[in-house]
């Protein structure tokens, strides 16, 4: 993706390229017109037979390739049936190639890795190695489109082996290229750069000027990443003038969206209309129907951010005619999610709300959760009930102890009222009192070692609820299924934390939460487990996407549970959270807080994300009763590289030994200094400059400080 540049020279060459181009375009379009064409008259004479089966297949491959995905997804079907009656294995695999793709193209990554692995059954059956190589492949790319890069990496590397075995240049090229965009996509550049590189070098020698253009452009994407943005415009201009010279004009209108993206990104609206409506132009030439609706979308976009909503509203209607008769569930949902944009501009509320549900409709029907993790709830009051405890055996020995004294001064009096005549029964009463000091002494020797005992089962019990309290914590492993950059610095008080974070992914989405309950151990740790339980409840099971409405819902779930209805009677306690919602799709994120702010750290610079100044549960600031209390939330682009981080109010107010606090300033600084630290390096940062804050100073409060990279890129190329 390439970065802003300021050059006019680049807008002119631009123009010359498009000049030049759209001089070829009615020659190419009516050579490709032709061609499918002349396969849709061979059809009608084939008979039912193999090479009708060749022919359906060829067909759908050529109408994919347009992404005349529709029209394809039927030629395949007829070929899926035909080949599956007349049991021809290569037609039938062929056919499932195709709809794999289709499906995955259109965003339904569960029936596309259905009919991939189909085709790899029959592949292995067969002894097909090339045809396993490339199941394996296609396999890697679904894994790649869901953000699941080690399961992504490891098929690339399987498909690899094959096609090295075989001998298969062109094969190894591919998969050499899906393996730099999968390190790519972790930011891992140096690798990236060299498996991009490996497969230009193989492409440029086996003559692949489609391979080598998008090694090009791939390796423009890893210098843009780099900031080295002359290097990335050269390798760009290369990849188009292939393109170019190829003859290749649907994949001269993809760089052209590439690059409009890129100027988006950099609110640079003006230059990407520029580059988005030459890609329109193409892909209406081409007749690439479903291409032409993306882009007019985007163009929709972009002039409801110049604020032409007109124009914005006739194109997003077009599109959303479109996607409606063709079915196509992912260009109707981003219709609509910039549908809900113009609404909000125009400030048409009532369109909005309807148009919001359609958008949550249809971008629900895309996810496909395989499993859904069940909740896990552990009551703690008997810990309540063993703290009472030790309390009671205390009081009872100071009670012992004062008896003792009260005692001690009976004797003393009455020695002194008897006399030196009653001196024998002073002695007695001496001595009655050193039994009396002697049984004491067993009986508080007794209640001392209860209580020890007691003490110890308290400590074992809080200890036990810690085991407990981290196993409900996302674990490393399960984050960087999907977050490879992340790191976590997690400090509890005491054994048990009134903070914790959360985390949870489906096919599209993570979700991301940072909760600050009510106090801190044991009676905090119990409103943690009541909050974590309330987020999967809402989040997994009701399956509700925005964080605003998370966090309102969660709101009347405490007040409910605590029975805050009655006032300062009950429980006023409650907590203070940031939650990030990423569409990983839209290349977008949403963001809700509830007295807890969230922060992105760009390029060096600090935003903050505010939140609403009212926590979840508890009264009023002005002691009123609010069964329903409103959150806001804020939508942003996500751009490669930037990183978000989310904290706990623990480490802005630590004390120092001079009982100043660490502070917001001193905070913004350690976040500045989390970009040149590779992310297993950022949590130790954070505990060290603390410990070294606070010296021989207790912790006052739990400290939890939450980062994630964010890294983006998709792409496919033949195998």
């Amino acid at each position: 993706m390439w970065k802003k540049i300021s050059s006019v020279s680049n807008i002119n060459i631009f123009c010359l390229f498009c000049i030049a181009f759209y001089a070829n375009i009615c020659n190419t379009v009516f050579a490709q017109t032709h061609v499918i064409d002349s396969i849709q008259n061979v059809l009608r004479t084939e008979k039912d037979d193999t090479n009708k089966v060749n022919t359906l297949n060829i067909l759908s491959e050529k109408l994919w390739r347009t992404g005349n995905y529709t029209t394809s997804l039927l030629y395949a079907k007829k070929a899926e049936t035909l080949a599956e009656k007349l049991d021809v294995k290569n037609g039938l695999t062929a056919a499932y190639r195709s709809i794999g793709i289709i499906y995955e193209e259109q965003g339904n990554y569960s029936d596309a890795m259905q009919y991939d692995i189909k085709a790899l059954s029959i592949n292995k059956e067969t002894n097909n190695k090339q045809g396993i190589a490339y199941n394996l492949g296609e396999i890697g790319i679904i894994y790649g489109e869901e953000g699941n890069y080690p399961k992504a990496l490891e098929y690339f590397f399987q498909a690899l082996k094959i096609s090295q075995e075989l001998g298969n240049k062109r094969g190894t090229a591919a998969n050499l290229d899906n393996l730099g965009i999968i390190y790519f996509n972790q930011n891992n550049f140096s690798k990236a750069l060299e498996y991009n590189t490996k497969a230009f070098s193989i492409f440029k020698e086996i003559g692949n000027k489609q391979g080598t253009a998008n090694c090009y452009a791939n390796i423009g994407d890893i210098y843009t990443r780099q900031h080295n943005y002359k290097k990335a415009l050269e390798y760009e201009f290369n990849a188009i003038s292939i393109h170019k010279a190829i003859g290749d004009l649907h994949g001269t209108a993809l760089d052209f969206s590439n690059i409009a993206s890129d100027y988006v990104s950099q609110n640079n609206y003006h230059i990407a209309l520029t580059y988005y409506d030459s890609a329109m132009n193409i892909h209406k030439s081409l007749g690439e129907k479903e291409y032409y609706f993306i882009t007019l979308n985007s163009l929709g976009f972009i002039y409801i951010k110049q604020k032409n909503y007109s124009k914005a509203k006739i194109y997003l209607d077009s599109c959303l005619t479109f996607s409606n008769n063709t079915g196509n569930k992912k260009i109707t949902d981003d219709v609509y999610g910039n549908m809900v944009l113009l609404d909000s501009a125009l400030g048409n509320y009532k369109a909005r709300i309807e148009d919001y549900k359609n958008y949550i409709t249809y971008r629900d029907s895309l996810i496909n959760e395989a499993n859904t993790k069940k909740s896990v709830q552990t009551e703690m009051n008997f810990e309540f009930e063993q703290k009472q405890a030790v309390e009671k055996a205390q009081q009872d020995k100071k009670d012992v102890i004062a008896q003792q004294e009260r005692n001690k001064q009976v004797i003393i009096r009455n020695s002194f009222i008897g006399g030196f005549v009653l001196m024998l029964a002073l002695a007695f009463f001496i001595f009655r009192g050193y039994r009396q000091k002697q049984k004491a002494n067993i009986i508080i020797s007794q209640q001392k070692e209860a209580v020890e005992k007691s003490q110890k089962k308290v400590m074992d019990s809080i200890k036990y609820a810690k085991k407990i309290q981290y196993s409900l914590l996302p674990s490393d492993e399960e984050i960087k299924k999907y977050v490879s950059d992340f790191f976590v610095c997690f400090l509890p008080k005491d054994i048990v934390s009134g903070d914790f974070y959360w985390f949870h992914h489906t096919d599209e989405l993570s979700y991301f939460a940072v909760v600050d309950c009510t106090g801190h151990g044991v009676p905090g740790a119990c409103m943690s487990m009541l909050a974590n339980s309330f987020l999967n409840e809402l989040v997994i099971e009701k399956k509700i996407h925005d964080p605003s409405e998370i966090l309102e819902q969660m709101h009347q779930l405490v007040f409910n549970t605590l029975h805050q209805q009655k006032g300062d009677e009950y429980s006023q306690d409650g907590m203070d959270i940031s939650l990030v919602v990423i569409n990983y799709r839209n290349k977008t994120a949403k963001f809700s807080g509830a007295r807890n702010n969230a922060f992105i750290i760009n390029n060096n610079t600090i935003t903050t994300l505010k939140a609403t100044p009212k926590s979840i549960g508890g009264l009023s600031l002005t002691g009123e009763i609010e069964h329903i209390r409103r959150f806001t939330s804020q939508e942003f682009y996500l751009i490669p590289g930037m990183l978000l981080i989310m904290a706990t109010d623990g480490i802005v107010d630590q004390l120092n030994a001079d009982d100043e606090k660490f502070g917001r300033k001193r905070f913004n600084a350690l976040m500045k200094s989390f970009g040149a630290l590779p992310a297993n390096k950022r949590a130790s940062m954070v505990e060290t400059t603390i410990n070294k804050w606070k010296d021989t100073l207790h912790q006052q409060d739990d400290i939890l400080v939450m980062g994630v990279q964010i890294m983006l890129k998709t792409n496919r190329d033949e195998m």
